[in-house]
């Protein structure tokens, strides 16, 4: 008798000392990648938002090149706006790495809370016409390291959260103090 109580000891261990290994993983892990690594991935989301929120970001390859990368490059230049008669131009942006998913040298996965305000602009004068607007969400993106720095390389449409033209945010992002 006192045999199978000793093995029901050790099963409850092995069982309490699994769920800490488990718990570690799924919530002290991802903490820790985001205290390291999260400042470094949070520039290049905040470089991207700022550099495709222009008229040059919206149009030319090369710029867009200078923060994506891969398919969604592709993508991004298929989708490029050549003869539009507007394009979103962002007045002021703000990105807060809420996790680090993923890690590696070479590919990372980030969740995101982007805040942005942004006015229609006519391309080729550079004039905003319309009101300002802003948005707020959280998204997933992709990094990828190519040429020494973080490039977008893609990411999930999950736009969560999404809160568009608060009083609160057209006043942070528009300017409208």
């Amino acid at each position: 008798m006192r045999f199978n109580f000793t093995r029901t000891r050790v099963a409850i261990v092995i069982i309490i000392l699994l769920g800490l290994v488990l718990a570690g993983r799924w919530l002290v892990y991802p903490l820790w990648l985001t205290q390291i690594y999260g400042p470094t991935l949070r520039n290049a989301v905040q470089r991207y938002e700022e550099i495709l929120g222009t008229v040059a970001g919206a149009r030319d390859p090369a710029v867009m090149a200078q923060v994506t990368t891969g398919d969604y490059l592709d993508y991004l230049t298929r989708v490029r706006c050549v003869d539009c008669v507007g394009v979103q131009v962002v007045t002021k942006t703000n990105v807060d790495v809420l996790k680090v998913l993923e890690y590696s040298p070479t590919l990372s996965k980030v969740m995101v809370r982007v805040e942005w305000g942004w006015r229609d602009t006519d391309p080729n004068t550079g004039t905003a016409f319309g009101s300002c607007h802003a948005q707020a969400f959280t998204s997933t993106y992709v990094l990828a390291w190519e040429n020494d720095t973080w490039k977008v390389s893609g990411g999930e449409d999950t736009n969560r959260n999404p809160v568009d033209d608060s009083p609160e945010l057209r006043a942070k992002y528009c300017n409208l103090n």
